[in-house]
């Protein structure tokens, strides 16, 4: 079901552009985006090479601040349910 609304999501957001040709730099940005919304670990996944990491510094650097979106997701979540 997730898929299926990021799928949609993704979609309208790329007709909005009102372009013929969209640049790969582009969706994979939107794709980046609806990952780390969608699954974390998925989003590292895709971001490990899409992003071709030059040593794993730079990979720390990604999983801390998924770690930290993710912290601030979950506060979010339990604000919003009291």
């Amino acid at each position: 079901m997730k898929l299926a609304w990021w799928s949609i999501a993704s979609n309208k957001k790329l007709r909005s552009r009102n372009e013929n040709e969209i640049q790969s730099e582009v969706i994979g940005s939107l794709v980046m985006e609806e990952l780390a919304e969608l699954d974390e670990i998925t989003y590292v996944r895709f971001a490990s090479v899409y992003r071709s990491f030059k040593d794993v510094s730079e990979l720390e650097s990604l999983l801390q601040q998924i770690t930290q979106s993710s912290k601030k997701r979950k506060r979010k979540k339990i604000n919003e349910a009291k």
